[in-house]
């Protein structure tokens, strides 16, 4: 059996902390990697607080959101890093998430200010277009501090969550193609939203735990990062998580010492 995987006959979780030695912890978990490029996207000790990436053509472009409220789209190919456009001044607060689709020349941002912004990569003086939501609902009144956002893969659909407001907090979908604020769900988290999804409820996952990030690595699995460093690996079918890394064992696995850093200085 994987250690971390669940024995059919006792159906419990086995603990990655009880692996023998920390040679079968570097096997199961890390790969060694090097830095063939790099590039400084600062020179003002800005942290890289969002990151997205995509194929195109024979290179990747790659989109950063910095804690300077700038957005930086960067192109990794075989002339290596070259910037494609600089945004200083994004927005007025920090970003808090970043979606490039270079098929389109389109790059999006999202921002405590309450923005949703989506910039033409050939001309970014000012941005194609500013979605928010300042409507009322229920007494609620003002701008939502958006805390993420992601994009529909029909390209035209974007959905973000907010900071919890009044108790509540929001999902809101808007269309990309006019700016146009389609509507929410709110009554359906009483804490910030980390990251969001356009389809409704499907699934529901107990990870107790405060959820960080989540990825899909297929149709029926996908990963989370919770707020206490565990990263967990679900079905989406099961009631508990498949494989369980904690932090003290990835932390040990990796030799690191110290706390992990959330932010990468530039």
């Amino acid at each position: 059996m994987f250690p971390g995987q669940k024995d059919d006959s006792t159906d419990e979780l086995t603990d990655l902390d009880n692996i023998e030695s920390e040679t079968e912890g570097d096997e199961l978990i890390f790969f060694n990697y090097g830095i063939s490029e790099e590039k400084a996207l600062s020179l003002d000790k800005s942290f890289v607080l969002a990151m997205s990436s995509k194929s195109s053509g024979s290179s990747i472009q790659v989109a950063a959101g910095l804690s300077n409220n700038a957005c930086e789209v960067l192109d990794i190919g075989s002339k290596g890093i070259t910037t494609v456009a600089s945004i200083p001044n994004a927005h007025t607060l920090p970003l808090t998430g970043v979606h490039i689709n270079p098929e389109t020349h389109m790059c999006y941002t999202s921002s405590l200010d309450g923005y949703v912004k989506a910039w033409d990569l050939r001309s970014c003086k000012k941005p194609a277009l500013a979605m928010k939501d300042d409507s009322e609902e229920e007494g609620r009144s003002g701008i939502k501090p958006i805390t993420c956002f992601d994009m529909a893969s029909n390209g035209f659909l974007i959905c973000a969550g907010t900071e919890e407001i009044d108790g509540d907090s929001f999902l809101l979908f808007w269309d990309v193609r006019t700016g146009t604020l389609h509507g929410g769900y709110w009554e359906t988290h009483t804490n910030d939203i980390t990251q969001s999804e356009d389809d409704a409820l499907q699934f529901c996952l107990n990870t107790e735990d405060s959820v960080e990030k989540l990825s899909w690595l297929s149709d029926s699995e996908l990963s989370c990062t919770t707020l206490t460093r565990q990263v967990q690996l679900w079905n989406i079918e099961e009631a508990c998580p498949s494989v369980l890394f904690r932090r003290k064992q990835i932390a040990k696995t990796a030799q690191i010492s110290q706390v992990l850093l959330l932010l990468v200085d530039v």
